[in-house]
């Protein structure tokens, strides 16, 4: 199994998508970490895994996760945006996060799990809580690359999510296709 231990300057950190749990507090104290994305391999966010982590601002939860253990972001006072894109809310521990890490944070989620994110506590408590489709074309523009050798090998095209769920064919919304020469491009399915 590998542990995951963040030194408190570090501003970025990549979770490989192979890792399947990160350790209790793993990120624990990270003061310069300002944003995360939490791969799709991850089943729950454990105890304090982001505790302490005053500079960060941004955290993107995959459709992976259905639970969140206490603490887990507590003390996360610069947190601005939240992105949770598990199509079912996650269950989460009541004192995973404090109202002062939330009291400012707005809540990105699927549009059509608007309303139960709306009525599930601590969920609910968000300052804000908006469908993800709101402001998603200035998150997509980030992505410029993805590539994979094997893929290139078999002369293929793989269908994907916007959180890495790979498909058979495009599905409602935004979809990121990946070419057999490791291209990619976004297309809209509506």
């Amino acid at each position: 199994m590998t542990v995951i231990r963040c030194r408190p300057w570090v501003s970025s950190a990549t979770i490989p998508n192979s890792l399947t749990s990160i350790g209790e507090g793993a990120f624990s104290g990270c003061i310069g970490l300002t944003s995360v994305t939490i791969p799709n391999s991850v089943p729950c966010i454990q105890w304090a895994t982001f505790s302490g982590c005053i500079g960060l601002t941004s955290v993107t939860i995959p459709n992976s996760v259905t639970w969140i253990d206490r603490n887990a972001f507590y003390d996360c006072s610069s947190l601005t945006n939240v992105y949770c894109l598990a199509e079912d809310v996650p269950d989460m521990n009541s004192d995973a996060i404090d109202y002062l890490s939330i009291g400012g944070a707005t809540l990105h989620v699927p549009a059509f799990a608007l309303e139960a994110y709306k009525t599930t506590v601590p969920w609910k408590n968000f300052v804000a809580i908006v469908p993800l489709t709101h402001l998603i074309q200035g998150e997509i523009d980030g992505i410029n690359e993805i590539k994979n050798e094997e893929l290139i090998m078999k002369n293929e095209e793989e269908w994907y999510s916007l959180d890495g769920r790979k498909h058979d064919k495009p599905q409602k919304g935004i979809n990121i296709l990946r070419y057999s020469d490791g291209s990619t491009r976004k297309i809209l399915k509506r």
